[in-house]
């Protein structure tokens, strides 16, 4: 609708809820984050930002024409939850857009086979610093956990690499002055 009313959930410094408004002046813009200095740089440039947390969303249920996130919902335990809250707060016929990484991502492979980088790190803060990795089944599985009548269409950007793992090591063959001139 031409007043629709946007949440973006994790909204660091609302580069996207900026982005947003840029095209869509008359939108109502929220922020949600845990970060208190990500609220405060998001009310710098007008956007109604609040600090808290998407497991327990300080929203009245059906507020939001759309709610969204990039790389949230990954980084605690309670996934279902926060799935479960982006829904609760979205309007009848309203969107929740939830973007994760999934377990077909290039990079998991890596994650999985215990890069160095990751080692010296225990298993909380590799979940807080990288994110868990789910299948879309599985997120799909979670979101239908919800009591709200939802519609659920999968979107994937990026390769798909399931065989990632064994040709990783064209990095170790092809060096990488080659590899960008192709």
């Amino acid at each position: 609708p031409k007043n629709a009313k946007i949440l973006e959930v994790g909204c660091g410094n609302s580069f996207w809820l900026r982005l947003i408004k840029k095209h869509h002046p008359k939108f109502k813009l929220y922020g949600l984050d845990i970060s208190k200095k990500s609220v405060e740089i998001s009310k710098k440039y007008g956007i109604d930002a609040k600090i808290g947390d998407i497991r327990k969303a300080p929203y009245k249920d059906n507020q939001f024409d759309l709610v969204f996130s990039w790389g949230v919902i990954e980084h605690f335990d309670e996934t279902e939850e926060a799935i479960k809250e982006h829904i609760r707060i979205t309007k009848k016929r309203g969107y929740a857009i939830i973007d994760t990484p999934n377990k077909n991502y290039a990079g998991y492979y890596e994650y999985k086979s215990g890069n160095a980088l990751f080692h010296h790190m225990t298993a909380e803060e590799q979940m807080i610093s990288i994110g868990k990795f789910y299948s879309a089944k599985q997120l799909e599985k979670m979101a239908k956990t919800s009591k709200y009548d939802i519609i659920i269409k999968k979107f994937f950007s990026g390769p798909i690499l399931p065989l990632y793992k064994y040709v990783k090591n064209i990095d170790k063959i092809i060096p990488s002055f080659v590899r960008n001139k192709i």
